[in-house]
């Protein structure tokens, strides 16, 4: 099945789908992460950003969104509450990021 989600004003960076498919996430060079209904095609809500977005992640549940930036920060969004809660700038290599981001995603789930 295709879809067409029309909204960011700058390339799709990436996205995600939530875990029983009805949510799906994308963050765009307009810094911005939207948040689509997937069978109606329409936008539920857009987040502003201050970074570039390069890879983004969501918890199992959708609860959490993580964001790994081209500036190598990774940044963790609550989206029941609409803030995030977490933001580091990491050194290095830029692909390692990934990992870490994944490792906060396991602090989440055993209660942060």
């Amino acid at each position: 099945m295709r879809y067409q989600l029309e909204g960011h004003k700058a390339m799709v960076e990436t996205h995600c789908l939530s875990y029983d498919g009805k949510v799906c996430v994308t963050s765009s060079n307009d810094r911005t992460i939207k948040f689509w209904n997937v069978k109606t095609e329409t936008c539920l809500r857009t987040v502003d950003i201050d970074s570039f977005p390069s890879q983004i992640w969501m918890s199992p549940y959708g609860w959490y969104i993580a964001l790994r930036t081209w500036e190598n920060t990774v940044m963790l969004y609550e989206s029941l509450t609409n803030i995030f809660f977490y933001e580091k700038l990491f050194g290095g290599n830029h692909s390692g990021i990934g990992f870490q981001t994944l490792a906060i995603f396991d602090l989440l789930r055993d209660g942060f």
